[in-house]
C-alpha cells in the first residue's frame, strides 16, 4: 500500500447540484463563438417556470486555474472544448496531463474522432465530455450537434442526484401503501409528505418546509376517448383538482393556456404505457399567487382507466426549476 499512491490519496466524491455544468476552455474560446454557443443552447429558458430560469447554470474555469485547484477538478459535470489545431493551448496541456495524454494526438490525425466521454477521473461521479475541433467554426457546430446527446447524458448523470435529494429523508411507505389499495400503482413517496385531501377517486398529498409549498395530486377517471389527454383534457383534469386545493375560493387554481402562460404537451411511453406529459404554469383567478407544474396522464386500455398525476409547486422569491425536477421525478418513478 505505501506504494499505491491511489490508495494512500483516494479520489474524493464530486460536488455540486444537479443542472450545473463547468466549462473549461481557453479565454479566447470562451469569449467566441464556441463560447456564444454554449451559452444559447445551455442556457436557454427551463420549460416551463414562472421567472426565466436556464436550463443549465454554466460557469467558466481556465485551464490553468483548473490545473492548480483541487476543488476546481472535484465538481459533477464539464465540458471541454478543445482546438485541435493548436497544441500548445492551455487547454491541450489540461487534456494531455491530467485526462489522456493520447486522446489529442489521436483527435489532431483521425477527425472523425469529434469528443470523448471520461467519467471519475478527478472525482467519483463525474463525467466530462471533451469536445475537438480544428477552429471555433467547428467546435461550436459539433457542439450543436451533439447538444441534444449531452443533454441526455447530464440528465441521466444528474438523475441518482435528484433522486437523493428528493428523498433525502427516506421513503414514506404508509403513503405509497395508501396510493397502491386507491388506485393500484405503485410509486416512491418521500418521507415529510403529509395527506390533505383524500376521496374516492382523488388524493392530494403536499410538503411544507423553509416557505416552499411541494404538491401531489393523483386522479382516475374511466377513459373514453383521447380528447381525454388532448391539451384541452388535460388542463382539465388539472383544473378539477384545483377545486380541492382552496377552501376559502374553491376553484381558483387553475391553468389558463395562453401567450403568457403556454402549456406544453410530450407523448412518451413509461413502462409500457402511453403517457402524456403536460408542463405549463399554474395561477389564481382571485389573487396573486402561482408556479410550475407538471402533469402524467397515463392510460390504462385494459382496465378502462386515465390516471392523472400532477406536481406543482408553490415557492414565492425562490427559484423553482430545482424543486420541479424534484417534482418530477417523484412522478416518474409511478408504476401500473
Amino acid at each position: 500500500m505505501s506504494c499505491d499512491s491511489e490508495k494512500l490519496h483516494p479520489k474524493p466524491q464530486a460536488m455540486g447540484e444537479p443542472s450545473r455544468i463547468t466549462v473549461v476552455t481557453d479565454q479566447s474560446i470562451w469569449k467566441g463563438a464556441v463560447g456564444d454557443t454554449l451559452r444559447a443552447l445551455f442556457e436557454r429558458p427551463y420549460l416551463i417556470t414562472p421567472q426565466v430560469e436556464p436550463l443549465f447554470d454554466l460557469r467558466y474555469f481556465m485551464p490553468i486555474s483548473v490545473q492548480g485547484d483541487v476543488y476546481k477538478r472535484s465538481l459533477r459535470t464539464y465540458i471541454i472544448p478543445v482546438n485541435t489545431s493548436d497544441t500548445t493551448t492551455q487547454t491541450a496541456r489540461l487534456i494531455s496531463r491530467l485526462i489522456d495524454k493520447n486522446i489529442l494526438s489521436r483527435a489532431i490525425r483521425d477527425t472523425s474522432i469529434t469528443n470523448r466521454i471520461y467519467k471519475n477521473v478527478w472525482a467519483g461521479g463525474q463525467v466530462i465530455v471533451v469536445i475537438f475541433g480544428k477552429n471555433q467554426q467547428q467546435l461550436a457546430q459539433r457542439i450543436k450537434g451533439q447538444y441534444a446527446s449531452i443533454v441526455n447524458l447530464v440528465k441521466q448523470h444528474d438523475s441518482k442526484l435528484i433522486d437523493k435529494r428528493a428523498f433525502v429523508e427516506g421513503e414514506h411507505p404508509k403513503l405509497m401503501r395508501l396510493i397502491d389499495s386507491l388506485f393500484g400503482l405503485k410509486m416512491r413517496i418521500p418521507k415529510g409528505y403529509y395527506i390533505a385531501v383524500k376521496k374516492k377517486n382523488i388524493l392530494w398529498i403536499r410538503k411544507e418546509y423553509m416557505e416552499i409549498n411541494m404538491n401531489i395530486m393523483i386522479s382516475r377517471y374511466r377513459y373514453k376517448d383521447a380528447t381525454q389527454v388532448s391539451k384541452e383534457g388535460m388542463i382539465k383534469m388539472f383544473n378539477e383538482q384545483g377545486k380541492l386545493v382552496t377552501t376559502d375560493t374553491p376553484g381558483d387554481r387553475v391553468i389558463i393556456d395562453d401567450q403568457h402562460f403556454p402549456v406544453i404537451l410530450y407523448t412518451k411511453r413509461m413502462d409500457g404505457y402511453y403517457v402524456v406529459e403536460m408542463r405549463g404554469i399554474w395561477n389564481t383567478l382571485k389573487d396573486f399567487f402561482g408556479g410550475p407544474m407538471v402533469g402524467l396522464a397515463i392510460i390504462d386500455p385494459k382496465k378502462g382507466t386515465v390516471y392523472f398525476l400532477s406536481g406543482f409547486v408553490y415557492a414565492p422569491s425562490k427559484k423553482k426549476r430545482d424543486l420541479i425536477q424534484q417534482l418530477y421525478h417523484i412522478l416518474s418513478t409511478v408504476k401500473l
